[in-house]
């Protein structure tokens, strides 16, 4: 049986992609003492990706996430030291397309029986870069929580401001899942193992909370 519990990582692609929104949306061009964004958990989406056994017969797992809620917040003045951003995600809202996976995935990879929430929280962001007033990328650090484990977390995201009041946020990263515990999948017969890194793309949207 092959799973994809890099899905559960992409949740934290995601949440690091709304730092980097947070970044670009309290630069100076904000002209506010400090800005909050509230994620919209309906128009973020997390894909991940993972090698399963045979992936070259097989092809990769490629699951999703949903968010549950999500905020940005800092002085536009210095977003490098006070940014911050947090985001929750749904660990037993993992899908692919199929069933049996799905339920490996949720059950028995990431238990989210007992760590329903993964969690991304943010600890510095660096090389803020501003394209324009409405485009920029940085770096974010932050701590990532996958299955009662938290490990740290740099990702390098692009903000975009399509209107005063909405920020998007998008990005690409990956990480090694056995470091959070959770164990890789095995296919045919238990012989062939699946991928152990997982590639998460994801996109973040939040709206600008009123003062």
């Amino acid at each position: 049986m092959n799973i994809s519990p890099e899905l559960s990582w992409r949740v934290r692609a995601l949440l690091a992609a709304a730092v980097l929104a947070f970044a670009v949306a309290l630069s100076p061009a904000a002209r506010a003492a400090s800005v909050t964004y509230t994620v919209i958990p309906d128009q973020c989406r997390i894909n991940t990706i993972v090698a399963q056994p045979m992936t070259r017969l097989r092809g990769n797992a490629i699951g999703t996430f949903r968010v549950i809620s999500g905020e940005i917040s800092g002085d536009p003045a210095d977003p490098a030291h006070t940014g911050k951003v947090r985001i929750v995600v749904d660990a037993g809202s993992y899908s692919s397309g199929s069933a049996i996976r799905d339920h490996t995935v949720v059950d028995s990879v990431l238990d989210a029986a007992d760590f329903p929430e993964i969690t991304f929280s943010s600890l510095a962001i660096d090389n803020v870069a501003m394209a324009n007033s409405d485009e920029g990328s940085a770096s974010i650090d932050g701590n990532l929580t996958l299955r009662g484990q938290t490990r740290p977390l740099t990702a390098l995201v692009s903000v975009a401001l399509p209107s005063p009041d909405r920020l998007e946020a998008r990005g690409e990263m990956s990480f090694h899942y056995p470091d959070f515990g959770v164990p890789v999948p095995l296919g045919i017969f238990h012989l062939m193992r699946a991928g152990d890194d997982v590639i998460v793309k994801f996109l973040i949207v939040a709206r600008r909370a009123p003062r």
